[in-house]
Formats: C-alpha cells, structure tokens, sequence
C-alpha cells in the first residue's frame, strides 16, 4: 500500500508548480496501478482547502474542480479512504507529547496510519515508528 501525502497530491494537480511534472507523471502511475492507493481523510482535507484557497495559489482551483479531482481519484480500483479505528485517540494523544523531554507537542502524532490505528495494513517507509511506539 502507498499512503498519498497532502503534498502530492497538491504538486501533482497544479501546473504551474515546479514539482508538476514529476508529481503528477508519479501520481498518474500509482493510479493507474495495481498497488493500493490509500487516502486519508486529512489528506483529503488539506487537499481541497489549500487547493482552493486564493492565499496559496495565485489561481486556486474551484471547489467544484477540487471535488472532481478527488472523485476521479476514488473512481479508480486501486484507491482505498484510510479512517482511524476507534483506538486513534488514544493513540493520538499518547504520541502528542514530547518526545525530546522539551514538553513541545508533537503535531504530526497522528500523520502517519499504522496498523494499530487505521483500517488497513500498511507500513509506510517514510516514517520512523520508533520515535511513536503506539503504532
């Protein structure tokens, strides 16, 4: 399973970015694969608010468009919604504390899906799990 980061999927759908190209020829390929796709509800989010908002893109997209954009992605076979179980509080608070003894939160404590708090198997390697030994 490959679990699509908000980033992505925002280089991937603005062409006027320096990272298009490359983004969006990857993308293409995972969604016309074979390999699971996973999308979660936070990518999701992001996607379409920073996609459409006039402060981050000189010409952001129409809701409509955005909208679209992420029907054609759940239209192909490959794409799966990634939701947390009911144990991603716990989870999630648990690894929101410092890890570092600074007291600073962590804020991406709930960034990366796991088997221990989502609906899928998965084991991303951009992330290190040792640092959240929940998941």
């Amino acid at each position: 399973m490959i679990l699509v980061d908000a980033n992505l999927v925002l280089y991937a759908e603005d062409s006027r970015g320096a990272n298009y190209e490359a983004a969006r020829a990857w993308w293409h390929r995972q969604l016309s694969g074979t390999e699971t796709v996973g999308l979660s509800w936070i990518v999701l989010m992001a996607f379409i608010r920073i996609g459409t908002h006039p402060r981050a893109y000189q010409q952001p997209q129409y809701l409509p468009e955005a909208i679209a954009a992420v029907q054609s992605w759940f239209d192909q076979p490959c794409v799966r919604l990634i939701v947390p179980t009911d144990q991603h509080w716990a989870i999630f608070s648990k690894n929101a504390h410092g890890r570092k003894g600074d007291g600073q939160p962590r804020s991406d404590a709930t960034s990366p899906p796991s088997p221990s708090n989502t609906n899928v198997p998965c084991a991303p390697p951009t992330w290190n799990f040792a640092q959240l030994p929940e998941v």
